[in-house]
């Protein structure tokens, strides 16, 4: 979330960006690397208004950066921009359409035009504003809605992958491609991991889908219910895709209680412990929903208050860096973009219920991310062939990182 309260005076919100994106402090590079699409915010917003003149639709009236509650989200961009020592990646998803667009929650095909156009109109009006999309998805969770119904509190669209690929390949992907957005990159699927196999057997059996689309988008709220192996076999049946987890957060619904635990661990220890499984699994990267929500938890038009690594209280003009932040920060201070995975030997010990991965930065540091959940300490030993062998113990509930020249 990119939205803050307007209350607070500049000094603090300098002081809050400068916590979150300057990249000596923490470096959020893993983590920050994207910019996450904005979703928590004081209510719906319409992107655009539309002129109906028979079969002739136009995209005018209200910019993007006219409607209630876009306009302020820029200069926090272009401020986490100029903070950043490493270049911010930006992507995007809708939710939802008009309703006039839809049947029965999809899009009417002969619609699939007009949607296409709505995408473009809105990243020429960022562009107007010199930020520029690194990636997008077409559609924010297109398959959870039909299995929650009216439980599912969002405004949506929903997709099949047959209707997906027909809306790619016909319209989306040449829209972009003769829009001058050709290099952005495309991530399908963006939901929940059980339902990559699916969408994997049907969206990328096509060829000419291949032409557009450059990764996968998965969300993490669903993971203790599906085996990561779904991820490895992604990669190996598309070796050419990059995975990338787009949306997590902890939430009353994983994590019965309030929304927001002031001071809880075992909520850093579940980012942890997601980061290491997933990066084990062929995961590039991996983004937190939010990067900032006051004390309750929101503000959330549809009250679907959740937890942050960052939480505001307005009143007292104080924020909180929970130990989400700084779990975070084990992997986003030193796996930076073109790091590489190294992958981990056991002996006959095997890991004693320790959760490690190991990467390689672009500039040859070796980072070894070790996290033991026990109540009792464990020791961890890694033999390097070049450089020898490094053994620590490891504190309960704890987490460690090693970084040592290669």
């Amino acid at each position: 979330m990119l939205y803050v309260r307007t209350v607070m005076w500049d000094v603090f919100l300098y002081t809050l960006s400068y916590a979150v994106f300057d990249t000596d402090i923490l470096g959020h590079e893993l983590r920050y690397q994207i910019v996450n699409y904005i979703s928590e915010n004081w209510d719906r917003f319409k992107v655009f208004t539309m002129n109906n003149d028979g079969n002739n639709f136009v995209i005018k009236g209200r910019t993007v950066f006219k409607c209630r509650g876009l306009a302020p989200m820029i200069p926090y961009i272009k401020k986490a921009q100029a903070l950043s020592k490493r270049k911010l990646k930006l992507f995007s998803a809708p939710w939802g359409s008009p309703k006039w667009m839809k049947k029965d929650g999809f899009i009417k095909s002969d619609y699939y035009q007009l949607w296409a156009d709505y995408f473009i109109r809105f990243l020429d009006e960022y562009k107007k504003q010199g930020l520029h999309f690194w990636g997008l998805s077409p559609e924010n969770e297109p398959v959870t809605p039909s299995l929650l119904g009216i439980a599912y509190p969002f405004n949506f669209v929903m997709w099949t992958p047959e209707t997906m690929v027909k809306f790619i390949v016909e319209y989306l992907g040449p829209a972009l491609s003769n829009n001058g957005y050709g290099d952005l990159l495309l991530m399908m699927l963006d939901d929940q991991r059980a339902f990559v196999p699916e969408w994997s057997e049907k969206l990328f059996t096509s060829e000419l889908l291949k032409r557009f689309a450059s990764g996968l988008a998965v969300h993490w709220y669903n993971d203790k219910m599906s085996n990561p192996d779904i991820l490895t076999q992604f990669h190996d049946e598309n070796p050419d895709m990059f995975i990338l987890y787009t949306e997590a957060c902890n939430d009353p619904f994983s994590d019965p209680g309030p929304a927001v635990q002031l001071g809880s661990w075992e909520r850093a220890e579940n980012y942890v412990s997601s980061i290491i499984e997933v990066l084990n699994h062929w995961v590039s990267g991996w983004v937190d929903w939010n990067l900032v929500l006051d004390i309750k938890g929101g503000p959330n038009w549809a009250n679907n208050v959740v937890d942050s690594p960052i939480i505001v209280n307005a009143t007292a003009d104080e924020f909180y860096k929970q130990p989400m932040f700084y779990g975070l920060g084990h992997f986003s201070k030193f796996i930076w973009a073109g790091s590489g995975r190294i992958d981990l030997q056991y002996d006959d010990n095997g890991l004693q219920g320790l959760e490690t991965v190991a990467a390689i930065a672009p500039d040859g540091v070796i980072t070894i991310v070790v996290q033991n959940r026990q109540e009792e300490a464990k020791r961890a030993t890694f033999t390097d062939p070049i450089r020898g062998v490094i053994s620590i113990s490891v504190p309960p509930r704890s987490i460690h990182t090693i970084i040592y020249k290669g």
